[in-house]
């Protein structure tokens, strides 16, 4: 890949940074966040990105297709072809304004649904709605020896 980075001529806007501790500081440079991965079983490295705001693109295969909406919270490819891709990162590419709404809209999303207070309380409210269908209350933690 440093070869046709250079091949390209793009060794002054390409960094390759290898595995880092703590991809954040580098997620919050970028001007669009792209995870070519098809299919992505999730995809945690997108939420990382509208937590910060910034646009991001995935396939449309697995899980990104859950939790982005088109063209508002993110852009979806419609495979993990270049061209797909390249089709779905030109408007972003060529519109700041757009990035930015994007950017902006993932980060709300991000902030509704997926902070770990959200989740907790999803996944407590899915697990109250288990036991009230069984039928069972809770055991109290006195009642538990």
């Amino acid at each position: 890949l440093p070869v046709l980075i250079d091949e390209l001529g793009l060794g002054d806007h390409v960094t390759m940074t290898g595995q880092v501790p703590d991809a954040g500081p580098y997620i919050e440079q970028m001007d669009v966040l792209v995870n070519a991965s098809d299919p992505e079983p999730f995809g945690i490295v997108l939420l990382e990105g509208m937590a910060r705001g910034v646009a991001v693109v995935a396939v449309n295969s697995g899980g990104p297709g859950e939790f982005i909406r088109n063209g508002q919270t993110g852009v979806l490819a419609s495979s993990g072809r270049p061209s797909a891709l390249a089709d779905a990162l030109g408007p972003l590419l060529s519109s700041q304004s757009l990035r930015e709404e994007i950017g902006t809209a993932g980060r709300d999303s991000f902030m509704c649904e997926f902070t770990d207070a959200v989740m907790r309380k999803r996944f407590f409210h899915q697990m109250q709605q288990v036991l009230d269908a069984s039928g069972r209350a809770p055991a109290s933690p006195a009642s538990s020896t």
